[in-house]
Formats: C-alpha cells, sequence, structure tokens
C-alpha cells in the first residue's frame, strides 16, 4: 500500500516538476520600457524604432526580464532593473544593441535599438549655424514620407538632437518659456477627410512639458463647443493663456459683385483665451469694409456660385501669421488674400489700422506694397520685419517697414530681394540684427533647399538644409 502511494507521489512530483519547467519556458520574455514606450523582445522584431528620443537629457531604459538574461553595454541583467545609456548622438549609425539569452540555454539573441528612426526623413545639412541654437521642424508633406511625420530639433551643425513622431502633417513647431518653465508646442493636422479648404487644414494645439511629454490638446472655443484650429500660427502666452485662429463657413449676401447671391466665406477668428474665459474675439465677418479689399477674379467665383453655394467657399482673407506689438500689446496679423497686415486692439477685437492691400492706410506706392505676405515679426526699433511672397510681381523679398502709427506714414523702408521667387508659405526671423542675419524658409519656390541662415545684406549663406525627396518647408524656427 506504501509502494502505491509512494509511486503516486512521485508521479505528481514528476508532472509538477515537467508542468513547472513548462511554465517557466512559456512565460519566459524580456519586457524594455523607453520614454513610457513599451517594447517585447522576440524573434519577431530585431530592429526596433522609437517615437522620441532627445540628446537634452539622459535616456534610461527599463529592463523587465522574466526567465531571460539580458546583455547591455557589456552588463548582465538578470531581474528588472533601470539602467542609464547617457545621453545619446542620434543617428543611423549610433545603435543600442541588446542580447538576450533564455535560462538553460546557451544562445545569445541580438536586438538593436535604432536612435534616428529608420524610416526618419533623408537630408543635406551645409555650413554652420552662427549659433548654439537650435532649428525647430516639422515635416510638411504628407505623401513623401511615407506617413511618418515628426516635430524635430537640429543643432547649428545639422545634428538631430530631438524627435517626435506625430499622426499627421504637423506645423510651427515652436519652444515657449513660461517663467521659469518650458513648453512646447506644434499645430497637428485631425480629421484627413476634412480639408478645409486647399491651402489650410484643421487642426489642434499640441503642448509637450519641458521633457517633451504630452501636457494637452487645445481646441478653438466656441460657445459651448471646441471649434479645430486654423493650421499657420497661435501664440502660447502660458499655461490657460493663448491666442488662437480658426476658420468656418459663412453664408453672404453682401460679397462684391455678387450681393445678388448668398454665398459661403471662410470667417477667420481670432481669439484670446485666459483661464478657459474668451477674453476678446475678431471675426473677418463682422467687418464688411474687408470684402471690398480682396482682389479675387470674380468670374471664377460666380461659377462656384451657380452650383450649391456649400460645395466651394472663398477665402477671402486667408490668415496666416500673428505678433504682440511690444510697444502697446496689441495684435498684429497677417491675411494673405487681401495682401494686407492688420493691427487688432486685444480688448475689443476690433481693427485699429490696416497696412498694404486695397484697404492700405499708409500710403504705401505699388512698388513698396506686399502681396500674398507671410511670416511677420518685430525688430528691435520697432520695424516689421516681413516675408513678401510677391504674387503679384514674381519676385520674393524681405521688407522691413517702420510706421508712424499715429500719422499713419512710413517712417523707414528697406526692400532685400530673394534670389527665390516662392508664391507660397516660407518664413523670416531675425537671429542677429548688428549681424544683419537672418533665418529664411523657402516655402514652395527654393526646390533645392528647405531653409537657409544668411546675411541679407552680403546674401552671405551661414547654413542651408536640403531635404533628400522635397524641400518643401512651411516654416522654420530657432530658439
Amino acid at each position: 500500500m506504501k509502494k502505491k502511494y509512494l509511486k503516486l507521489i512521485i508521479i505528481l512530483v514528476v508532472i509538477l516538476l515537467v508542468g513547472s519547467i513548462y511554465l517557466f519556458f512559456k512565460n519566459a520574455s524580456v519586457k524594455i520600457i523607453i520614454n513610457n514606450e513599451e517594447f517585447i523582445l522576440d524573434k519577431e522584431s530585431k530592429v526596433i524604432d522609437l517615437n522620441t528620443l532627445n540628446s537634452d537629457f539622459a535616456t534610461f531604459i527599463e529592463i523587465i526580464p522574466k526567465n531571460y538574461k539580458v546583455k547591455i553595454n557589456n552588463k548582465i541583467i538578470s531581474k528588472p532593473q533601470k539602467v542609464s545609456l547617457g545621453i545619446l548622438k542620434l543617428n543611423s549609425e549610433n545603435k543600442i544593441k541588446i542580447e538576450i539569452k533564455k535560462y538553460g540555454t546557451n544562445k545569445w539573441k541580438s536586438f538593436i535599438i535604432n536612435t534616428l528612426p529608420s524610416k526618419f526623413l533623408e537630408y543635406d545639412f551645409f555650413g554652420e549655424g552662427g549659433d548654439d541654437l537650435e532649428y525647430y521642424l516639422t515635416t510638411y508633406k504628407l505623401d513623401v514620407y511615407k506617413n511618418q511625420h515628426y516635430i524635430y530639433k537640429l543643432d547649428k551643425k545639422g545634428n538631430v538632437t530631438f524627435y517626435r513622431s506625430v499622426d499627421d502633417i504637423s506645423y510651427n513647431f515652436k519652444k515657449n518659456k513660461i517663467g521659469n518653465k518650458v513648453r512646447y508646442t506644434y499645430l497637428e493636422r485631425v480629421n484627413k477627410n476634412n480639408v478645409g479648404t486647399n491651402v489650410f487644414f484643421p487642426t489642434k494645439l499640441v503642448v509637450l512639458n519641458e521633457k517633451y511629454e504630452k501636457l494637452e490638446e487645445i481646441f478653438f472655443k466656441d460657445s459651448n463647443k471646441y471649434l479645430n484650429l486654423d493650421n499657420h500660427d497661435y501664440i502660447y502666452l502660458g499655461d490657460n493663456h493663448y491666442i488662437l485662429a480658426t476658420f468656418e463657413e459663412k453664408v453672404e449676401s453682401e460679397f462684391p459683385n455678387l450681393k445678388e447671391k448668398e454665398v459661403s466665406v471662410w470667417n477667420s477668428r481670432i481669439q484670446e483665451v485666459k483661464d478657459n474665459k474668451i477674453l476678446w474675439e475678431f471675426q473677418s465677418v463682422n467687418n464688411k469694409n474687408l470684402y471690398d479689399y480682396v482682389n479675387l477674379d470674380y468670374e471664377e467665383f460666380d461659377n462656384w456660385t451657380d452650383r450649391d453655394f456649400r460645395v466651394s467657399s472663398i477665402d477671402y482673407m486667408h490668415f496666416n501669421s500673428m505678433v504682440i506689438d511690444p510697444k502697446d500689446g496689441n495684435l498684429v496679423c497677417s491675411f494673405r488674400n487681401i495682401d494686407a497686415i492688420i493691427k487688432i486692439d486685444r480688448k475689443t477685437g476690433k481693427i485699429i489700422w490696416i497696412l498694404g492691400g486695397i484697404g492700405d492706410e499708409f500710403g504705401l506706392s505699388d512698388s513698396e506694397k506686399f502681396s500674398s505676405q507671410h511670416s511677420i515679426s518685430y525688430l528691435k526699433d520697432h520695424s516689421l520685419l516681413v516675408y513678401d511672397n510677391g504674387l503679384s510681381n514674381n519676385k520674393t523679398r524681405i521688407l522691413k517697414i517702420k510706421l508712424d502709427e499715429a500719422k499713419k506714414e512710413i517712417e523707414n523702408y528697406e526692400s532685400y530681394d530673394l534670389n527665390y521667387f516662392c508664391p507660397y508659405m516660407g518664413s523670416v526671423k531675425v537671429l542677429d540684427e548688428e549681424k544683419d542675419r537672418y533665418l529664411i524658409a523657402y516655402g514652395s519656390g527654393n526646390n533645392t533647399f528647405a531653409f537657409e541662415e544668411l546675411n541679407l545684406k552680403t546674401m552671405h549663406s551661414f547654413s542651408k538644409l536640403k531635404l533628400k525627396i522635397d524641400s518643401t518647408l512651411y516654416n522654420v524656427n530657432k530658439y
């Protein structure tokens, strides 16, 4: 009887032992976590691309092995552990190698983590930036990058120092200093099937903290709902304080030369929000005089209104840039399709003055007037710095215009011709006024270089970026 029980006990022990060994190997795995991204190392994924990485901070990799040994940087790990990889250089040659070996076996398996994704855009960088600041960029075209889109930074030698994969085409990557905090912001397209017009897209404002972690997504407030943003520009003044723009379709019956018909127009709206309260708002349709300043081909738009007016809307304003006047704190905005820059009162939302276009109030001559302009900002002497696309005369220029706002006169006017005609997009940013150095994004006009850092007076080039597939770049910032 005892022998019978002993045999049964031995059988049960063997079964349990075999089962334990089976479960031991079945549950064997290695999980790694980098920047909150989790990966399971197995034979199906021997090369890993990360969604984000930077060379500002040390990168840590958390390794969670189950019944595995892990080797990284010649260090063997057999229990959960967080390992510092230090400050990484982000390039196609620098790779993180991880080896794993299951207990009871002698064979190590190798895995590679790319510090720069294998599908990251290819580019050439020439020269060197004249300071230690970084270029802030976004990938622009959806098709040419195989749906792989990034916000990214380059140092003065063109090395990638940060990248973050984004879901869709993005715009206007900025660094904002808010007291002792840093906020990174960019616009990202939403709702791919709703493309707005042919030249602007619905977006959301994405906010990251100083460690590039997402804090929030912001939309345009409209009564009890939210609207998508315009894709061109925004001003981030602080957490819960910003100036945003959007576009919406409005039916109008007072449009010049089309008054006998109702037409649909794109209403340009700009608002300032603080602590979830709208402080003021500008709406272009509330300023009927702006309709008279539109230089349109009315025969073309008359054909549009022969159909259902909701099929196409007239983009008569086309907002694309804004800046706060450092002297009086009011908002100055660029509207491409009326060839004008408009100052808006930040208390009432009303128009203070109009510079350029048919409604110009400052007496610009025909040769001084700009057309289809982008990217406005202020210089130290309070001159406006303007990227004049020059669609009316096929000549793209950088302009410096100093205004006497009280007398509505031009105090000083300087014009610098670029070597390329750039009909759409583009930007200009001052880097060093004393050395006359500026940062130019060429938009759609220069298919050789996406941006260039140069001296406007001598046209000496300090640095250039060439994108391998397509060098179209909406704008570039530098901080």
